[in-house]
């Protein structure tokens, strides 16, 4: 950055490339462009301060310069003798004066180089190295820098003739001698573990910075930046001693040994410094002219790694296994070859040492340094037998007379090199990265696959073709999931680079479509993901690697398992994997190998199979329709899926089945009775239960296309023989019991369904266990059981009017039966599962409807204490009169009754008043919930009745019933907000007919429906609803019913609901329409009246009340609402005698505040009320109390005549502000006395608010 930026310059500058960074993460491979700009700005205060500890000269002359820039490093080290002959000469004869100090702000810097390292995060060491600068000068400026701050952090000793450590200082200004003989005093420091040398001290040079160790504090990310720049500057095509400006002092040591010295200590510490000093070692010791410092290097390994014992809490093992793999890496096989042997005993070491556990990194990094140790002693030359694909070109029609260009290359067998020896360690190494593919971890598997495919790359047919077999051999039932998985990253390295020659496909491809299927179950769950998407990996590989023709048979393996794995496996990225193996498949071998590829690659693409519903039941019939696929969709599911562990995925998969039946049908028949039913009593409970769904999910799927009922008499009795089967064997009982019972009722809904001839024993078994399972504590099973009886009893049962009379008295029993709920709950379950056609009969109508009506209310019986039995009770009145409106051949008004009619209407709008809470929270949500959806098909057999004739008040019943709505509308509960306003939206639609005699039904589809755009009303958002619902407040007719809803969301908890629903009430207010406040007020108390010592209602109430005292004039209305306050007063006094709820004793306190600011004789009645809460036992509520009555005596002017106590205020403030209200009881007492005493308030009544004990 240059010296001219100022401070916020540069903080702005940085912010800037703050954002940039943030970009580059979340796209780093779209900005590439920014990362050369934004690591060239964040180095520059960095090289600056490299190239101030040179101490160049302040002035150079054009033509040095010139020949300075010649000497910045190219591209490649392929420089010229002239060349560096010339910048040898240039950089030795220069002459370095004195410069003037200038201070940099070390914590900019280290804040850049956070920067940095986040960039290295983001795009990779590599891509943010190529963007630093790379000139030959910055090298050993970047050096003493870095030996600096390792001296300053760890505490060097330095001296002038102690053995020299490295360091390097922030800026260079002294010019005289004095300041530099200073500089040379030695400075006792803490022992380092730093290794000395026989050197000098560098610290010689001229400084200008004391050695105060706070700047270099946490400066590990600029070491770490450092030894990333070292890593390009190190790479000079010159000898390091051309940029060693102490290399002629005779005490001091080379360059490159410090660099490497202090690089062996950060290998000891973990995090990117280890590594980035392993990255600079490696690039160092790579050179080569560093041969014998290799040499030397590689032995300090072996010894440290020999003598260490392979520590798991050592950092210095996976140091050395870094610096080691780069090495191997990076470095030439010349220089390689000569300490290969150092090299293998530090892998054999490392893996010998974290065979059986330790570090994962250092076990990965072993299967590294094995294979590159190997590759560095094999011969560079690429294998003649491999297999090469040949290259298709768009020039040419027809492949057979295409250049076949990979054969003009004569390539000599690898047998016939020269330098053609392969490495007595060769079998050990092979063998040792065979048993990594077996290892526990990912990284280690995938980093000796990797290796396998290298190695044999430089193999003899004849060792590369056993190393094939070895990894076959690997792919056996008898190994675990983690030699699976290896053996498959393994093959598909090897098809890759053409290892895997076609004759060996043969064996493989068999294990590859194993692999496709493989999940092994363990305890609760399965393992084999990553086995299944390892082997769409392969089926990839093998599609690029090989040609069609080669390809033909293996793919008519392959094809079916990919398909089965993209349509039904379990995880969505296995099937993501298999469709974008069987779309590579298809784009690289063509249609003639993979059928219908084209067409199921579009409906099987990324998307479509993600989501496991669509993917197993819209995919996967759509593939199955092509005769090459439907076998193998057949069998996967019945074998496979069934049978799988997860029960949601079995009852998915027979669904699946279900939907095969239409491309399949013939298949499915023959697996269902060959394969299935003998399954249904399998001592497995995943193979009954899968076995039992399918029957009944096929049963359907057949009957549309096979008319089963021409089966054999045989086949229909091992059908209906599964009841029996399982019920004898007791496997609805115990573990799995609940399963097999759901899939027991699903069956006879299937049975039933379509309409399968059965025996007389069928149908009495088939009843008994509906009725069982009735009466089960599960509610899913009830659910299946109801379902299953309503078509039971419609199929078998249609115009047995006898049996009818049977089932409704037996399950209107059951609603009267105590102690047990869950028969309560099943018995009304059953009466709305009753076809209509069983309820012609008055009599059996009006039994059901009197049950039904008795459980669905409140009461002291216990019996009626049950939530779940009155949410059931009431849907099945509204599902009993529905089903008679819609099936029943005859007129409703035939089998309805007046008292009837009204019976159901009156415990309808009871259950939209249900608010009963128990433990699990407000349960009676639940019943009105229900009676929401009821109450709409009791007015459609409302507007039959009169259609037909009947006696009915439509105005009454359906103004009463929208009013109910409008209520559930606008209460706090958004599920029960948003179902509600939907029906009053549907039921005032005009082409409905349902409440067109309601009040006002005209004004009501002019406010609630018009909406003013395309887009429908939100009604569970109050922010929508609320605005539209209060204007009813209008219509006398609904105006309670809207005040009981507002006033519950108003003085609810929920502060937001509250703001919403207050401000949309006070909104309306303003407007013209409006209804006076008077009315509004009395209608609160029309509320308020019945509801007397109800919290729920009567505290949201008063919080409403209290608002509505604060933003309106209601206390300074005239006298006419003196019978309104009193009224306020009395039912407030009520609401506190005895309470013991803080809350609730802290909101009276607010509205007896806004009662003595009413008029006399209320004003002076409130006041003396409110002394009960200045005594009260609670400590919170005297101190609210006496804030509150403070503050509204300071409200009130001494000269008004509008309260009798205006004038004695004063002696009362003196104690409301003295007196300490949440300490004894007593003084608050004695201070409420005194109060009282100074008021004029000889007319409040003496009934207190809470216990006697406490005034």
């Amino acid at each position: 950055m240059e010296a001219s930026k100022s401070a916020p310059e540069r903080r702005k500058a940085l912010r800037e490339t703050k954002k940039c960074v943030d970009l580059l993460r979340e796209r780093p491979s779209t900005m590439d462009g920014s990362l050369q700009g934004a690591v060239t700005w964040l180095m520059e205060d960095l090289s600056q301060l490299t190239r101030r500890n040179l101490n160049e000269a302040d002035v150079r002359d054009s033509n040095r310069e010139k020949n300075m820039n010649e000497g910045e490093m190219p591209e490649s080290m392929n420089s010229s003798v002239e060349c560096e002959q010339k910048f040898v000469e240039d950089y030795e004869n220069e002459e370095r004066g004195p410069m003037t100090a200038h201070p940099v702000d070390l914590a900019e810097v280290r804040e850049q180089c956070k920067l940095i390292l986040e960039l290295v995060t983001a795009r990779g060491w590599k891509a943010v190295m190529r963007c630093m600068p790379h000139e030959a000068r910055d090298l050993e400026g970047a050096a003493r820098l870095l030996f600096s701050m390792e001296k300053k952090t760890a505490g060097f000793r330095h001296s002038g003739d102690q053995p020299r450590t490295p360091d390097m200082l922030l800026v260079i200004g002294t010019n005289t001698k004095a300041e530099q003989e200073v500089e040379r005093e030695v400075i006792p420091i803490v022992q380092s573990n730093y290794q000395e040398t026989n050197s000098v001290d560098r610290d010689a040079m001229p400084t200008g910075l004391e050695d105060d160790p706070g700047p270099w504090e946490n400066v590990g990310e600029v070491k770490c930046v450092l030894l990333l720049w070292l890593c390009v500057l190190v790479l000079l095509p010159f000898d390091i001693a051309v940029v060693d400006s102490n290399r002629e002092n005779a005490n001091a040591g080379p360059l490159e040994e410090e660099l490497i010295e202090i690089c062996k200590n950060f290998l000891s510490t973990p995090g990117n410094l280890r590594d980035m000093a392993a990255l600079l070692l490696s690039r160092l010791l790579s050179r080569r002219d560093m041969k014998a410092h290799l040499l030397n290097f590689c032995r300090w390994c072996v010894t440290q790694v020999l003598n260490s014992d392979l520590d798991p809490h050592s950092f210095l093992i996976p140091g050395i296994a870094h610096t080691m793999a780069h090495l191997f890496k990076m470095g030439s096989k010349d220089s390689l070859a000569e300490v290969a042997n150092e090299g293998w005993k530090v892998a054999e070491a490392l893996f010998h040492g974290c065979k059986e556990g330790g570090s994962t990194l250092v076990r990965k990094l072993s299967h590294k340094l094995v294979q590159r140790v190997v590759l560095a002693m094999l011969p560079a030359a690429t294998a003649s037998w491999k297999y090469d694909r040949r290259m298709t070109s768009l020039l040419f029609d027809d492949v057979h007379h295409q250049p076949k260009q990979s054969q003009e290359l004569e390539l000599v067998p690898l047998e016939e090199c020269e330098d053609y020896n392969a490495p007595e360690f060769l079998e050990a190494a092979i063998e040792m990265l065979l048993s990594g593919l077996m290892d526990r971890d990912t990284v280690v598997r995938w980093s000796a696959a990797k290796g396998l495919g290298r190695i044999s790359s430089r193999l003899s047919l004849t060792l590369a073709s056993d190393v094939v077999e070895a990894v076959v051999d690997i792919l056996s039932p008898v190994q675990n999931d983690s030699a699976w998985h290896g053996g498959c990253l393994a093959l598909a390295e090897l098809a890759r680079r053409g290892l895997l020659l076609p004759k060996h496909l043969e064996d493989v491809v068999p294990k590859v479509v194993l692999a496709l299927a493989y999940d092994v179950r363990r305890g609760p769950h399965s393992v084999g993901a990553h086995v299944r998407d390892a082997a769409c990996y392969v089926c990839w590989a093998f599609a690029r690697a090989y040609d069609p023709e080669v390809m033909k048979k293996p793919a008519l393996q392959l094809a079916p398992a990919l398909l089965v794995t993209a349509c039904y496996d379990r995880e969505v990225h296995c099937r993501r994997a298999a469709s974008a193996a069987f779309q590579e498949a298809v784009g690289r071998q063509g249609a003639t190998s993979f059928a219908h590829g084209i067409e199921i690659i579009t409906a099987a693409d990324y998307v479509t199979v993600g989501p496991r519903q669509r993917s197993y039941l819209e995919v996967a019939p759509f593939v199955g329709q092509f005769p090459e696929y439907t076998e193998a969709f057949v069998d996967h599911l019945v074998f496979v899926k069934l049978r799988h562990w997860e029960c949601s995925l079995r009852e998915l998969a027979a669904k699946a089945l279900r939907r095969l039946c239409v491309h399949a049908n013939k298949n499915v028949l023959q697996v269902l009775f060959e394969a299935v039913i003998p399954l249904c009593t399998d001592p497995q409970l995943e193979v009954r239960h899968g076995a039992v769904c399918g029957v009944a999910e096929a049963l359907i799927g057949l009957a549309e296309f096979i008319e089963l009922k021409d089966l054999e008499d045989t086949r229909i009795d091992s059908i209906t023989n599964i009841l029996v089967r399982v019920v004898d064997a007791k496997l609805c009982r115990g573990k799995g019991g609940e399963l097999m019972r759901t899939a027991i009722c699903k069956l006879i809904l299937s049975i039933s369904m379509i309409k399968l001839p059965v025996r007389a024993d069928f149908l009495a078994q088939a009843q008994s266990i509906l009725d069982e399972n009735l009466a089960h504590p599960n509610s899913e099973i009830q659910k299946v059981a109801a379902e299953g009886l309503r078509v039971f009893l419609r199929t078998y049962f249609i115009a047995d009017h006898g049996y009818a009379q049977t089932l409704v008295s037996k399950y209107c029993s059951w609603l009267s039966t105590k102690d047990n709920p869950p028969r309560r709950r099943g018995g009304a379950l059953a009466l709305a599962a009753i076809p209509a056609s069983l309820y012609a009969d008055s009599s059996l109508l009006q039994e059901a409807t009197s049950a039904l009506c008795s459980s669905s209310t409140l009461g002291g019986d216990s019996c009626q204490e049950d939530a779940e039995t009155r949410v059931n009770s009431v849907k099945a009145i509204g599902e009993m009169y529905g089903n008679l409106r819609r099936e029943s051949s005859t007129s409703p008004t035939q089998a309805i009754t007046a008292a009837m009619y009204e019976q159901v209407f009156s415990t309808l709008l009871l259950a939209l008043d249900d608010y009963s809470v128990d433990n699990r929270g407000d349960v009676g949500s639940w019943v009105r919930e229900a009676a929401i959806k009821s109450m709409e098909e009791f007015l459609a057999i409302d507007r039959d009745i009169y259609a037909a004739g009947g006696v009915v008040d439509r105005h009454r019943i359906e103004t009463l019933a929208l009013g109910q709505l409008v209520k559930q509308a606008l209460e706090r509960i958004d599920r029960l907000r948003g179902f509600a306003g939907s029906t009053v939206a549907t039921l005032l639609q005009s082409q409905s007919t349902l409440v067109c005699y309601a009040a006002h039904v005209e004004e009501l589809q002019g406010i609630l429906l018009e909406t003013g755009s395309c887009e429908p009303i939100n009604w569970s958002s109050p922010a929508e609803s609320f605005p539209r619902l209060v204007k009813l407040i209008a219509f006398e007719a609904y105006r309670k019913q809207v005040m009981s809803g507002l006033v519950l969301s108003i003085g609810g908890l929920c502060q937001h609901l509250s703001s919403i629903a207050s401000d949309a009430l006070f909104a309306y207010m303003s407007e013209a329409s409006a209804p006076p406040l008077p009315e509004l007020a009395q209608t609160l108390l029309e509320v308020w009246r019945p509801t007397s010592g109800v919290d729920r209602i009567t505290v949201p109430l008063m919080n409403t009340l209290d608002k509505l005292y604060t933003r309106t004039e209601l206390r300074q209305m005239g006298a006419s609402m003196i019978s309104f306050h009193a009224e306020v007063l009395e039912l407030t006094r009520a609401e506190g005698r005895g309470s013991k709820d803080v809350k609730k004793l802290i909101i009276i306190a607010n509205v007896l505040c806004h009662l003595c600011l009413t008029h006399e004789p209320v004003s002076s009645q409130a006041l003396s009320v409110y002394m009960v809460l200045l005594g009260n036992r609670f400590p919170k509520v005297r101190q609210y109390a006496a804030e509150q009555l403070y503050i509204t005596m300071l409200m009130v002017d001494e000269t008004e005549d509008q309260y009798a106590w205006a004038t004695c205020t004063d002696i009362a403030l003196e104690v409301l502000s003295e007196c300490p209200w949440e300490s004894n009881a007593e003084v608050a007492k004695e201070a409420r006395d005194k109060i009282r005493a100074a008021l004029p308030l000889q007319d409040a009544p003496k009934s207190r608010l809470v216990a006697p004990s406490c005034t």
